[in-house]
């Protein structure tokens, strides 16, 4: 079988993934993507490494979509799977319907935080959901999203999105901990966040909380790992509050040894479609402090691993993390459950 996936970008998972399915399925795959990187990405791209075939189609949609429409009538796959939150993907989809060409959306659910509702989208939505051939959804959320648009149960397929356990279990990089932490100037309860620096990851509630916690808690500290926009701003806010380390971005391979260095992971974002570092960080024995502003986050973190708070509540989150600060037993019994 045939498959053209077309994706944004070569985001590390999306390759890890395209690598893996190269390797042990039975298809062929072809990888398009828009662009080689956005430019608030900080990722190394290297197409050295990749076992697939892949093209750029280029930023601009409307090259995109004659690029699309070309490569689609001369070499028709067997399926094409694509994104549907831009103009290009949408044309091209139903394009491909009308070619009669099966079509799978990845889709996932979003927020109106991270992208408000507009009346000319959502009639989109529900013009273009009932007429694709199938959906890959990551959870029930996601699953109760593309059906409140018009798509087919029996079109569903809820598939979650896969992590690397070894990488981010390695005991190699648990090995460091000790010197990862030296390097950090970390020491105690180590909370981590992951992720890019931006307001809408709701990193000044995050900052807020870290102070009453640093106020009311023996020994604690704060990685913040990534880069984005807000940086500047985040630094500043945080240069008067003590242990607070920004690492800026750190590349996949080395994020192991982050992970391993700490002790609690928090996700306080205010709109998240689904939030990978989630996976990662259960996939490193930490227990997950999450807001419920996080698609499929149900179907992850519960009582028995972690813990939900609202967003932009910066008072429950203080408390779930002083919870865990004083209680090393309940942070390494949660841990492990979530690995």
């Amino acid at each position: 079988m045939k498959v053209i996936y077309w994706n944004n970008i070569p985001a590390p998972y999306m390759v890890d993934r395209f690598n893996a399915l190269v390797t042990h399925g039975h298809i062929e795959l072809e990888a398009w993507f828009s662009q080689r990187r956005e430019p608030d990405r900080s990722w190394i791209v290297d197409e050295s490494n990749w076992r697939f075939k892949h093209r750029y189609l280029g930023a601009n949609s409307v090259r995109a979509v004659i690029s699309a429409y070309r490569l689609l009538r001369t070499n028709p796959p067997d399926v094409l799977v694509c994104l549907y939150e831009k103009p290009e993907y949408v044309v091209t989809a139903l394009r491909s319907r009308a070619s009669g060409i099966p079509v799978v959306l990845h889709a996932m659910k979003t927020f109106d935080s991270q992208r408000p509702r507009r009346k000319r989208n959502e009639l989109a939505k529900r013009f273009l959901f009932p007429r694709m051939s199938g959906f890959h959804v990551p959870g029930e959320d996601s699953a109760d999203y593309v059906s409140h648009y018009g798509a087919r149960p029996t079109s569903i397929g809820v598939f979650p999105e896969p992590v690397d356990v070894e990488l981010f279990s390695s005991q190699t990089a648990r090995s460091h901990r000790d010197e990862t932490r030296r390097r950090l100037d970390v020491a105690g309860c180590v909370f981590l966040y992951v992720g890019r620096v931006w307001r809408h990851k709701g990193l000044a509630h995050l900052l807020e909380a870290f102070h009453e916690v640093a106020t009311r808690a023996a020994n604690v500290s704060l990685v913040i790992a990534g880069d984005g926009v807000d940086e500047v701003e985040y630094r500043s806010a945080a240069a008067l509050l003590p242990k607070v380390r920004f690492t800026g971005y750190v590349q996949p391979a080395e994020l192991s040894e982050i992970y391993a260095a700490a002790d609690v992971f928090v996700f306080p974002t205010l709109g998240d479609t689904y939030g990978h570092v989630i996976q990662e960080a259960m996939a490193a024995s930490l227990p997950v402090i999450s807001t419920t502003a996080v698609g499929d986050i149900g179907d992850r973190v519960y009582e028995a691993n972690g813990i939900l708070v609202p967003p932009a509540d910066s008072r429950t989150l203080a408390r779930a993390m002083l919870r865990l600060a004083n209680d090393a037993e309940l942070r390494r019994d949660m841990g492990n459950k979530g690995r």
